[in-house]
C-alpha cells in the first residue's frame, strides 16, 4: 500500500500523472470484487491522475501524516473521486503489519485469564466434565467404576467412613 504513500510522490506534477500506475492497476484487479458493475480500471486511473495531482500541488495536504491525510479526504473529496478512494479504504483498513492482530490476540488471552482466575476451583470441573462428556450417552458413564473409587478414597481420607450401609441400586437408565 506505499503506493498512497504521499510523502515518497515526485514533486513534479508531470510525473505524478504516471506515478504508479502499475501499482493501481495490480490493487483494482486484487479487489475488483469491492467495486460495483461499470466501474473500470481506466475510470480508477483517471481519479488516481486526478487525486494524485490535487494533493500533490497542495503543501498543506502534502505536509500531513499518512493517517491525517487520508482520513480527510475520503471525507472532503468522496463525492468525486469515490472510485480510487474505495482503494485508500482498504489500504486503511488492512493491516500492513501482524502488530495490531497480536494486540488483539493479547487482550483476548488477558481476558480469558482473567475470567479464569475468577472461577472457581469447582466451577472449572464442571464445566470440564460437561465438555469432555458432549458427545457420551449416559448409558456409557462408568457409574460403579466411579462409585467403587470414591468409596475407596472417602475410606482413606474421610474421618468418618460409611462403611455399614448396602451399596444403593441404581437405575441405570437415562
Amino acid at each position: 500500500m506505499a503506493v498512497f504513500g504521499h510523502r515518497h510522490w515526485p514533486r513534479n506534477s508531470a510525473f505524478l500523472e504516471e506515478y504508479q500506475h502499475d501499482n493501481i492497476r495490480l490493487l483494482f484487479t486484487t479487489f475488483a470484487a469491492f467495486f460495483p458493475e461499470g466501474v473500470t480500471e481506466d475510470d480508477v486511473i483517471e481519479q488516481w491522475k486526478e487525486i494524485a495531482v490535487e494533493i500533490g500541488s497542495s503543501e498543506g495536504m502534502l505536509s500531513r501524516k499518512f493517517h491525517e491525510l487520508w482520513p480527510d479526504v475520503l471525507v472532503h473529496y468522496g463525492e468525486d473521486y469515490s472510485d480510487i478512494l474505495r482503494l485508500v479504504a482498504i489500504s486503511l483498513l488492512i493491516p500492513v503489519d501482524t502488530s495490531e492482530c497480536e494486540r488483539v490476540f493479547s487482550v483476548m488471552n488477558d481476558l480469558k485469564t482473567s475470567e479464569r482466575n475468577r472461577l472457581g476451583a469447582n466451577l472449572k470441573n464442571l464445566m470440564t466434565w460437561h465438555y469432555m462428556a458432549k458427545e457420551q450417552a449416559c448409558t456409557d458413564v462408568p457409574v460403579w467404576e466411579i462409585l467403587h473409587e470414591f468409596r475407596l478414597l472417602a475410606g482413606i481420607k474421610g474421618r468418618y467412613a460409611n462403611k455399614g450401609q448396602q451399596s444403593p441400586q441404581y437405575d441405570t437408565q437415562c
